[in-house]
């Protein structure tokens, strides 16, 4: 079983008025579920079904309505973690451009400087398009909020390596 919706809960959706049907309240469940199938689908190695539902999720939170500014706070740290899934699931994929298209959405939204697991992807990324000097930046700045991350340490070092085999073949 990939996922489940319970029919009663489909149901009262439909009861209510397009209006309440975008109320940041009636959306945010929404996207908690489309979020939790996407995690799902991650685990099982579904990479292209875990982005169709991170995109759906950010579509539902752009198109509802905020009523305070606390629920506009809360959509654009939501916004902020799904982008950064994203991000994390285009690099699995192989595809660094849109990840590094979904860390601009996050830059966009607000501080890049303060979410490491974003500018390792943002590292990753840019390793991967052969952006070797802004990889470190991202990957250096990750590193100094989680000094105790391994996986950056590891991620660095293979952007030495690579960083280093670029420049030897171009002197060759």
């Amino acid at each position: 079983l990939v996922s489940f919706t319970d029919p009663g809960d489909a149901a009262a959706l439909d009861n209510l008025t397009p209006e309440e049907q975008r109320s940041y309240a009636v959306v945010k469940q929404k996207v908690v579920d489309t979020r939790n199938h996407a995690k799902d689908y991650f685990k099982k190695n579904l990479v292209a079904n875990a982005i169709n539902d991170y995109h759906k999720a950010v579509n539902y939170l752009e198109q509802c309505n905020i009523k305070d500014e606390a629920e506009q706070l809360e959509q654009t740290e939501t916004l902020i973690q799904i982008y950064t899934s994203l991000a994390v699931c285009y690099n699995k994929k192989d595809n660094p451009r849109k990840a590094c298209l979904m860390i601009n959405e996050i830059r966009r939204l607000g501080n890049l400087e303060r979410l490491p697991r974003a500018l390792f992807h943002e590292g990753r990324a840019l390793m991967n398009l052969g952006e070797y000097g802004r990889a470190k930046t991202s990957l250096v700045k990750a590193q100094k909020l989680e000094p105790t991350n391994n996986e950056i340490a590891k991620e660095l070092k293979i952007l030495n390596e690579r960083w280093e085999k670029s420049r030897q073949d171009e002197q060759s």
